[in-house]
């Protein structure tokens, strides 16, 4: 697999990291996909499947609307045997991520995407040593996402004794612990990306005052994350 701009770090206590300002996750994921065969893992997504589904917020459905072709992978239970079509030229299939040699594609995919799938493993760096060694996606960009362990919202709730993690999230990366996991899983070169805070599932059930509050917040998180990069919601890698 390819990447660039992996930066060197001393881990001192202190050290200046110097991270860009953070970007929209979906659209700038989506814009790396225009016109690409992918492979999407973990696309199913039960939080997408009700409120994000048919809107812009749905990782898979975003990366579907601008891909050449879109093959997802998830061990949901809710798949059914024979995949999922989610548009004419996007499915889902059922099936594990740590063992895509025996899938048939057709054709080599251009670009992986793991949104939001990391945080889900034990053993990220496992993972990743897996893609990196993967014969059959010799030549893919891997693009994965995954929330920042310290990122200014649960900084900002946890002052109320509240904290918004996932029951099935495991481990949740700061920049530089992610920055670990990529050089020890033997990536030749990656970068680490910041984005932004949002708040679908809250703005798109809620209405009145309720929603104005919800987009409200999401905005003055914004505001810091945008001064402040390493308090940003996540990361892309």
């Amino acid at each position: 697999m390819s990447a660039s701009e992996n930066r060197a770090l001393d881990y001192t206590s202190l050290e200046r990291i110097r991270c860009p300002r953070p970007v929209d996750k979906l659209s700038w994921v989506a814009e790396q996909c225009r016109n690409r065969f992918v492979l999407d893992l973990g696309a199913y997504d039960e939080t997408a499947i009700g409120p994000k589904q048919g809107t812009p917020w749905w990782l898979h459905g975003r990366i579907a609307s601008v891909a050449r072709r879109v093959v997802g992978v998830d061990n949901s239970e809710d798949i059914p045997e024979e995949g999922l079509w989610t548009s004419g030229t996007s499915q889902i299939l059922r099936g594990d991520v740590y063992d895509l040699g025996g899938l048939e594609l057709g054709e080599r995919p251009e670009v992986v995407v793991a949104g939001e799938l990391i945080e889900h493993l034990s053993d990220g760096a496992s993972f990743l040593r897996a893609m990196a060694t993967e014969s059959s996606l010799a030549g893919a960009t891997l693009i994965l996402t995954t929330p920042n362990a310290a990122c200014a919202y649960n900084a900002l709730v946890g002052i109320v004794g509240r904290e918004c993690t996932h029951r099935d999230h495991l481990t949740i990366y700061s920049y530089k612990t992610l920055n670990t996991v990529c050089a020890r899983a033997g990536l030749a070169a990656w970068k680490i990306i910041p984005y932004y805070t949002r708040f679908p599932e809250m703005a798109l059930t809620a209405s009145g005052p309720l929603r104005v509050g919800v987009i409200s917040v999401q905005r003055g998180v914004n505001i810091i994350e945008r001064f402040c990069p390493l308090l940003s919601g996540g990361w892309i890698v």
